[in-house]
């Protein structure tokens, strides 16, 4: 009779077993194994005397099953199983290192990458940032922007966690090629109402500060395309409506250039403006000026009716483009209401809701240094101070290091761990962006020594009569020298005797001593 065995295996172990060895023959005669089937998620192999060994494939876990045959000396055979009962660990994310290529001036955006073999949700951690650009951190990507005009080679380490254990450290390449960036410019596409000309404002963008210019590259099928500084003109012909294209040309003075299409269509019919409430921030008592956000599709001329005017500020300006100023002392909101109106219809009314904040200052940061312990990690605080006390929104940005040791932690909260079996001095530097402007940038400096420095010298005991010597005990760290010294009035000490600390306290018996009114005694770690 052939009983069902269960084994227990440990994810990536192994476990050896005797399928037979809980069978059973009524008649008390030999039985034998003569065939078995092979699991579905790991290798079985024989062994030396007749004990299975069972691994599973490398990081499952779960149940896998064999089944067998045993038969007795006249050929009755029962057929058996061996079920496998396969407990998960929690294996660490697998982190991918990349390379990757940009040109200069601009900025990356970078996806982490990383697998967990248990499918757990990861987080990702910067290590050690670029010693050559800014690092933005967000959850699952990262965005890196070169110092300006900088071409060359970067990197940055990073690992991933699945909520129990960190990955391995992996490294981001990052090179940076020095060529010509071309000028940036959107497609234009724009509405026009019939026989009105356009005036279409043009913006630029050349990442390396060159200077750009333009002009009209391909007339339209339909009107004609202009510049005037800085604005394209466009001019229908009589009564014509539909679409056509033109395209103009940007260029800088290093080569590059760039060829825009410009889709414009011409309509006979009106729609009402479109307005949107909207929101001006004020940092302290200055002016601010914001833009109406009001759209008419047919760039129709629009003119604006003042509802409500702001209580606690002066309003000034052409509109859409207006400018506000807070009345002195005034700290909180206020608002401005209006609606839009072009030849025949109107907006509904919007609002734009102005706070006025106390002033944002920029975070302070100081140089500090660490001391701590050979394989012993530090938590402490970066030294920032915000007048502003929102230190919720501090983002932490390490532009270089450090070399021996890894960063974790949130905002300005941080923990270095050193690398194993490291002593010596590492360095990182660091910046906060409080959300509105970047701290000074400071630099931590680090040491790493044999013993620690937070611990406290402890005097534990000092049995004193009148016919036993003075004897004090004191526990110092294990491996260090501590000197004990005396003195009677706390200005001159004399040294004693040097020893060596262990896990037992030390002990000094100092003998009688002279006569004296008072003397005091200290132990302090030995240069």
């Amino acid at each position: 009779i052939a009983e069902e065995d269960r084994v227990i295996v440990i994810e990536d172990e192994s476990a050896t077993f005797d399928p037979v060895i809980n069978d059973k023959d009524p008649d008390m005669e030999t039985i034998r194994l003569v065939e078995w089937t092979l699991p579905e998620h790991g290798q079985l192999k024989v062994l030396d005397g007749g004990d299975f060994q069972y691994k599973p494939v490398p990081d499952f876990h779960g149940s896998d099953q064999l089944s067998y045959v045993i038969e007795d000396p006249h050929g009755v055979r029962s057929e058996g199983r061996v079920q496998f009962l396969i407990k998960g660990i929690n294996d660490p994310p697998v982190t991918r290192s990349q390379s990757l290529l940009m040109t200069r001036n601009r900025e990356l955006n970078i996806t982490f990458s990383a697998e967990d073999p248990d499918r757990d949700p990861l987080s990702y951690e910067v290590v050690d940032g670029p010693e050559h650009g800014t690092l933005m951190v967000f959850p699952q990507v990262a965005t890196y922007r070169p110092d300006f005009g900088y071409a060359g080679e970067d990197s940055f380490t990073y690992r991933a966690n699945d909520g129990k254990v960190d990955g391995p450290i992996e490294r981001i390449h990052i090179r940076i090629s020095d060529q010509n960036n071309p000028p940036d410019m959107d497609a234009i596409e724009w509405i026009t109402a019939q026989n009105q000309p356009l005036d279409i404002p043009i913006t630029v963008e050349d990442v390396d500060g060159d200077p750009v210019e333009w002009v009209v590259a391909e007339q339209p099928s339909q009107g004609t395309l202009s510049f005037l500084e800085d604005h394209l003109l466009y001019n229908p012909p009589a009564d014509y409506l539909g679409h056509t294209e033109g395209k103009i040309r940007i260029f800088d003075d290093q080569g590059g250039q760039r060829w825009v299409t410009v889709g414009i269509e011409v309509t006979d019919q009106n729609t009402a403006p479109v307005s949107q409430d909207s929101a001006v921030e004020i940092f302290g008592h200055q002016e601010q000026t914001f833009t109406l956000e009001v759209v008419d599709l047919e760039h129709n001329p629009l003119s604006f009716e003042w509802v409500t005017l702001p209580e606690h500020g002066k309003l000034t300006g052409e509109p859409p483009i207006m400018t506000y100023l807070p009345n002195e002392d005034f700290y909180g909101f206020d608002r401005l209401q209006y609606i839009a109106h072009d030849t025949t219809l109107e907006s509904d009314l919007a609002t734009v809701v102005i706070e006025v904040q106390y002033p944002n200052h920029v975070p302070s940061s100081e140089d500090q240094s660490l001391l701590l312990k050979r394989d012993q990690p530090k938590a402490f605080a970066l030294r920032v101070q915000d007048e502003d006390e929102n230190p919720e929104a501090f983002r932490r940005v390490i532009l270089e290091g450090p070399q021996h040791g890894t960063l974790s932690g949130w905002g300005r909260d941080l923990v270095y761990t050193p690398n194993s079996g490291f002593l010596g001095s590492d360095r990182f530097t660091w910046r906060i962006w409080d959300g509105y402007k970047y701290s000074p940038i400071a630099e931590t400096s680090v040491r790493v020594g044999r013993y620690d420095p937070d611990f406290t010298l402890r005097l534990e005991m000092v049995p004193l009569t009148d016919q036993d010597p003075i004897l004090i005990q004191a526990q110092g760290d294990p491996g260090r020298h501590y000197l004990l010294q005396s003195s009677e009035d706390l200005i001159h000490w004399e040294d004693l005797e040097t020893q060596l600390a262990t896990e037992a306290p030390m002990r000094w018996d100092v003998g009688m001593r002279e006569m004296v009114s008072q003397r005091f005694f200290r132990v302090q770690a030995a240069p």
